[in-house]
């Protein structure tokens, strides 16, 4: 849910920043990171389980928002083949 409230209002460099944070010793690309957690959740859904997927889901969607290159990250990590199935 954090992750969420960085990016929203179109806050553009917060949301580039979860992709890259250029000047860090180290590099996390929190919107890939953000799919594959929820390529794990997706595939252990359940009642209990549902909020968090769902979660998850808005996350991805606010990081995705306006942000090509977060789009092509999310694209790139084979985000979109689960959102089909679901």
């Amino acid at each position: 849910m954090w992750l969420q409230l960085f990016c929203e209002g179109h806050n553009r460099e917060m949301k580039s920043y979860m992709r890259e944070q250029t000047g860090n010793i180290k590099m996390f690309n929190l919107v890939t990171e953000s799919v594959e957690y929820m390529k794990v959740v997706y595939m252990n859904v359940d009642g209990q389980s549902l909020s968090l997927a769902c979660q998850v889901m808005e996350t991805i969607v606010e990081f995705t928002m306006g942000e090509h290159d977060n789009q092509l990250a999310v694209f790139d990590a084979k985000g979109t083949h689960f959102v089909f199935l679901w």
